[in-house]
């Protein structure tokens, strides 16, 4: 799902490579800034909508896109939250690799099975 690589990337640029960005979206997480909320649910919402439009395309498996894309937000969790991007990378690991994996991860596991 190239919505989490971008956001992967997006992530890793502003919150990771920018230290005061990075220092304040971590109080805004500590102190549950409404714009955390809002920016997740947008996150959650946009996933939904790439899930319904692949049941449609035949391309996903039925299921409730909502109930799904808020799964899958949790499952991306290392890919997506400004603190484990850092933590991961802290330790050497290759987000680029890590967010391909999982995405590739939740899109075969999304996929319609072959007959």
């Amino acid at each position: 799902m190239e919505l989490l690589l971008e956001l992967n990337r997006f992530n890793r640029s502003r919150f990771i490579g920018e230290r005061r960005v990075h220092e304040m979206v971590e109080v805004a997480m500590e102190e549950n800034w409404s714009a955390v909320e809002t920016h997740m649910a947008f996150v959650v919402e946009r996933i939904g909508r790439i899930i319904a439009d692949g049941i449609e395309a035949g391309v996903f498996r039925p299921c409730d896109p909502g109930q799904t894309a808020f799964a899958v937000k949790c499952t991306c969790t290392s890919i997506l939250h400004p603190v484990m991007i850092a933590e991961c990378m802290r330790h050497g690991r290759d987000m680029e690799q890590l967010a391909s994996l999982v995405a590739g991860f939740v899109v075969n596991a999304l996929k319609v099975s072959p007959p």
